[in-house]
C-alpha cells in the first residue's frame, strides 16, 4: 500500500490566508481614509449649511408680505462658497485637495422670481410680493443685484 504525498496540500490554505490578509488590509486602509476625510473634512458642515439655507429659503417663500433676513453664517470664515437660486443650494469647499459640493433643493413658486447668487460671504435675503433677492454682504453687491 502506498501513501500519498502531502507536500502540496497546504498551498491552497496559504493562498486563502494571503487573500484574507490582502482583503482585510484593503478594508482597513479604506476605513482609515474615510475616517480621516470625515475628521479633517467638512462634509457634515457643508451639508448642514446647505440644508439650513434651503430651510430659510422655504421660510422666505412661505412668509406673507415683505421679509428681510441676514443669514448668520459667514462663509468666508469657513472657506466655503455657496450658490443659491432656482430651487437649489450648493455649498462647496476644498477638502483633501478636491473641491467637494453638498447640494440641497427647496420648493419654489412659479409666481416669485428667485435670482441666483454665488458668494463666499454672508447673504441677505429680501422678499417682496413677487421677487426674492439675495445679496452678498461685505462686497460691492450691497447696492443690489447678485454677487459672485
Amino acid at each position: 500500500m502506498r501513501t500519498k504525498s502531502k507536500k502540496g496540500e497546504g498551498t491552497s490554505d496559504l493562498y486563502l490566508i494571503i487573500f484574507y490578509v490582502i482583503c482585510f488590509g484593503a478594508l482597513f486602509l479604506m476605513s482609515i481614509r474615510y475616517v480621516g476625510s470625515v475628521a479633517f473634512g467638512d462634509v457634515f458642515e457643508r451639508t448642514y449649511i446647505a440644508r439650513d439655507f434651503a430651510l430659510v429659503m422655504g421660510m422666505a417663500y412661505a412668509s406673507p408680505g415683505r421679509l428681510e433676513y441676514t443669514y448668520p453664517i459667514n462663509l468666508l470664515e469657513k472657506k466655503f462658497e455657496m450658490t443659491a437660486g432656482n430651487g437649489s443650494v450648493e455649498v462647496s469647499g476644498k477638502s483633501l485637495s478636491k473641491v467637494l459640493t453638498s447640494k440641497y433643493e427647496y420648493a419654489i413658486s412659479e409666481n416669485i422670481t428667485d435670482e441666483k447668487v454665488m458668494t463666499n460671504r454672508q447673504i441677505k435675503i429680501i422678499k417682496d410680493e413677487n421677487k426674492i433677492e439675495k445679496y452678498a454682504l461685505g462686497s460691492t453687491a450691497d447696492s443690489g443685484g447678485t454677487a459672485k
